[in-house]
């Protein structure tokens, strides 16, 4: 993969990609977009790109993973947002862990690899000790960024916009990348009130309505997540 690392830093659009003995190209961007950024802050938010598993069953060898979460008509819109990246179809598939939950599944090395080693986010499911540092990768596109976290990990509410996480440093690198990007200043984190199990999670949030306004008003324009109205 140094070959796609080094590729990616020279600012070309995309290459096609595929393993030996694979007939499945992928398409990778050498150069982050806009599409890529809101993939990225869906991925940190309520996805995972796994550990590679070795395979017992159904032949042998390694099996990769990514996988994102939510309700179904969200996986189905983030469906067509993969493919307009990559150019490959992902499985949707109901999470037998929650009620009314899905998941858009990928089992592909390449993009396995690409997620992990260029845009380097943190392999296996997330916990309160590993975050992605990777903001100056997004840092041309802050929108659509602060789109895909807010699709995935945001909270709306009558008077305020938040972001929830359990890793409460990786929210203070938030609330840099947003006042150094957009001028927009998140309040906190604090300690999560509504927060469901036993590991706690932080929130930071928006409160003045012309700041929340803002911003909603640039995520809904880009036409790649929900539309928030409430809050407007």
């Amino acid at each position: 993969m140094k070959c796609l690392q080094s590729s990616y830093a020279k600012g070309t659009n995309f290459a096609w990609v595929k393993t030996a003995g694979s007939s499945v190209r992928v398409r990778i961007p050498r150069t982050m977009t806009g599409k890529l950024a809101h993939v990225v802050g869906v991925l940190i938010g309520d996805g995972y790109v796994s550990r590679s598993i070795i395979r017992r069953s159904h032949g042998a060898g390694f099996h990769w993973k990514v996988v994102v979460t939510g309700p179904y008509s969200y996986v189905l819109k983030l469906q067509g947002i993969f493919f307009d990246v990559f150019r490959i179809s992902g499985g949707i598939k109901q999470d037998k862990r929650k009620r009314d939950s899905w998941q858009l599944r990928f089992s592909n090395l390449i993009l396995h690899r690409f997620l992990a080693r260029v845009i380097e986010l943190p392999m296996g499911r997330k916990t309160t000790h590993r975050r992605w540092s990777r903001f100056d990768l997004v840092k041309k596109y802050p929108l659509q960024f602060l789109s895909g976290l807010i699709d995935s990990d945001g909270h709306v509410g009558q008077h305020y916009l938040g972001i929830i996480q359990a890793n409460k440093n990786f929210l203070r690198s938030v609330q840099v990348f947003a006042k150094g990007t957009l001028g927009v200043e998140f309040r906190g984190p604090y300690v999560n009130k509504k927060q469901v199990g036993k590991i706690t999670s932080w929130i930071i949030s928006i409160f003045k309505r012309d700041e929340r306004s803002k911003l909603i008003r640039g995520i809904n324009s880009l036409h790649l997540g929900l539309e928030y109205k409430d809050v407007l």
